[in-house]
């Protein structure tokens, strides 16, 4: 597993439960190797433009995915989880894609001056 693959992975929900769920890897963690994720839904209608990255069939990242729907790369839906979480690569993004992501990221933690 490298950052930019896309995974099935078991989230903890709002409620305590554990769903199965896609997500993209953003880093491995210091230490224990847990890995920061980003969720990845199939609500579409949840996109905050110019922050989340749609994943839309037909496009050249849906292709290499591994998904079976277009998802929605929800970038404040972050959490990080254990590598035996991890259920198994599913596909990956472009690294063009998986920079726009930790770009944004970055921008969006940046203090405002």
């Amino acid at each position: 597993m490298i950052a930019g693959d896309i995974v099935a992975a078991d989230f903890m929900q709002s409620d305590g439960s554990i769903k199965r769920r896609p997500a993209i890897l953003l880093r491995a963690m210091p230490l224990y190797n847990d890995w920061l994720i980003c969720g990845i839904s199939g609500s579409l209608n949840l996109e905050i433009q110019g922050f989340d990255i749609l994943l839309l069939k037909g496009s050249n990242d849906f292709e290499t995915s591994g998904l079976d729907y277009s998802g929605l790369i929800r970038l404040g839906f972050l959490s990080t989880i254990s590598k035996e979480r991890i259920i198994g690569v599913l596909g990956n993004v472009s690294p063009e894609t998986y920079s726009l992501l930790i770009n944004r990221l970055i921008n969006h933690l940046k203090p405002k001056p």
